[in-house]
């Protein structure tokens, strides 16, 4: 495994030259945007800085430019017959944009208003709030005279039995779509000469000056200059905090002095990985962190990329309810003859002109290429899709055995051996099982020392130049016989008390009713009154 120096940084690579630019260069953005982050903290009031509050989004437009224009350059470039349209919305940056010019005033910068809009999702929410009786969306609940704004846990009953009363739909429409930001101006001028000195560094091509107005337009459309309002709320339970409008929330309450208790999302492995994304994204705006797993209070403090804004939240581990259910504690089967057993392949989505990074996803093209190198070593190879996909019809791999869709855990009796090349909830699946997984590490993800040393005890780590991949099928017979342990699904996936089981619900609730037992008898919106 090579260690690839960026600037003052190392990061693992797999020798392949174009992964290890694109995640050199999303890196550059990164720090970029920690500058800004710096200079616009003198602009703005607690918690409401524009850069923390878009972080997550401006890293989507900036690295998304950035991984389209290597591949343009280089030789994955997708053919001209197979260019998606042009986008003109969020992230906005196409390949055609690339090509022609980026026409500024053929983007909407308005917030969206389709299926996957604020204003669908509030009346899907209106639907299901109380209706199912098993899920909550968005709404807000009372304990006494404590008013809990919540996001998508997916813990209605339990927050009912508890004697938590429903109240209504909260929707209003304007706090999820645009937030007040003080000194605005000013903190978007920071966020435009970062845009300005990263094409600079970058010797990125076109007139910076419009991917920095586009940056600019993208903010302004979902913010207004001033301080906010008063807050309705005394506690926020939300989902993951990279959805811009519960971002939105956070950065409210926080600055009102509401606490935030933020769940991850999936069954696992977010502890595991070094990455910016976990560390502006899920880490920033929470006073708690409910996570999987026991190594999440472990992160290592010189971890370089998992970096929160803000002072890290209390991390607070819970179970994955299927990985405790479907784990035994059985012996993990050597994988062994490879002969007469059916594999399954679960890979990553491609993703066209949607890619950001850095460690993320890599070229359509280019991961297309690996896997059909992967189907040529392993002929039959059932192809288990990813839930999401949207694959364009001409990336489909040859000498497929049978392609399977829904959820990995409702056809885990499928296969004998699972094969992986990113790690993520679904891996964390099939780990749980006692049946062998290969992970063929072909650079897509970044490992923190822990993670990296308990997915190599639990799979078959085979690390893969993906542009050059040769030998697999001999690679996995000569570690075939390894022995292999599953420290990782107790570290990564299961609370430490392993005996005793307890629904992740039920550790929610019990943080929840924790952080009002802990509040003034006052409500907050009292005390502001």
């Amino acid at each position: 495994m090579d260690r690839v120096v960026i600037g003052s940084k190392t990061v693992e690579g797999v020798g392949n030259a174009s992964i290890e630019r694109d995640n050199a260069q999303c890196l550059v953005a990164y720090e970029a945007l920690l500058d800004a982050f710096r200079r616009c903290e003198s602009h703005a009031a607690p918690y409401l800085n524009v850069t923390a509050i878009f972080f997550h989004d401006l890293m989507r437009i900036l690295t998304g430019y950035i991984l389209l224009w290597n591949e343009l350059q280089g030789p994955y470039a997708p053919p001209a017959d197979m260019l998606p349209p042009a986008l003109t919305s969020f992230p906005y940056t196409s390949y055609r944009d690339l090509l022609d010019g980026i026409a500024l005033d053929r983007k909407d910068f308005r917030v969206a208003m389709d299926r996957h809009g604020i204003r669908w999702k509030l009346s899907e929410y209106k639907r299901t709030m109380l209706s199912t009786g098993d899920m909550i969306r968005a709404g807000h609940l009372f304990r006494g005279a404590k008013r809990i704004w919540v996001k998508g846990p997916g813990v209605c009953p339990k927050l009912l039995s508890r004697g938590f009363t429903a109240a209504g739909l909260w929707a209003d429409y304007r706090t999820l779509t645009r937030i007040p930001i003080p000194d605005r101006d000013a903190q978007l001028n920071e966020l435009q000469m970062c845009v300005l000195k990263l094409w600079d560094m970058l010797e990125l091509p076109g007139d910076p000056r419009t991917p920095a107005e586009l940056v600019r337009q993208h903010v302004f459309a979902r913010s207004s200059d001033g301080l906010p309002g008063p807050f309705r709320y005394d506690v926020v339970l939300s989902g993951t905090l990279l959805a811009l409008e519960y971002r939105f929330m956070a950065a409210l309450a926080r600055y009102h002095q509401v606490p935030v208790v933020s769940v991850s999302h999936g069954d696992g492995i977010e502890s595991a990985h070094d990455e910016p994304v976990f560390g502006y994204g899920e880490r920033t705006y929470p006073n708690v962190f409910i996570g999987y797993g026991e190594a999440g209070r472990h992160v290592p403090d010189n971890a370089q990329y998992r970096r929160p804004l803000y002072d890290a939240p209390r991390y607070v581990c819970s179970d994955s309810n299927f990985i405790r259910a479907q784990h035994t504690g059985a012996p993990i089967k050597t994988l062994g003859n490879l002969e007469g057993k059916t594999f399954m392949y679960v890979p990553s989505q491609f993703y066209g002109q949607q890619r950001y990074g850095p460690f993320h996803v890599w070229a359509d093209q280019a991961y297309f290429r690996w896997q059909e190198a992967l189907f040529e070593a392993f002929p039959n190879l059932i192809l288990k899709r990813h839930p999401k996909e949207r694959c364009h019809p001409a990336l489909a791999s040859r000498n497929t055995g049978r392609v399977l869709t829904g959820w990995l855990e409702n056809c885990l009796d499928q296969a004998d051996v699972f094969v992986f090349d990113i790690i993520s909830g679904a891996s964390c699946i099939a780990m749980a099982t006692d049946k062998p997984v290969v992970y063929f590490h072909i650079g897509l993800r970044n490992f923190t020392e822990h993670g990296a040393a308990a997915i190599r005890e639990r799979c078959v780590w085979v690390d893969v130049d993906p542009a050059h991949p040769s030998g697999l099928r001999e690679q996995l017979e000569a570690r075939a016989h390894e022995p292999k342990t599953n420290a990782f699904v107790r570290a990564f996936c299961l609370r430490g008390d392993y005996e005793s089981a307890q629904l992740r619900e039920e550790t929610v609730l019990d943080e929840v009713s924790s952080v009002i037992r802990k509040m003034p008898r006052a409500t907050t919106l009292e005390r502001r009154s």
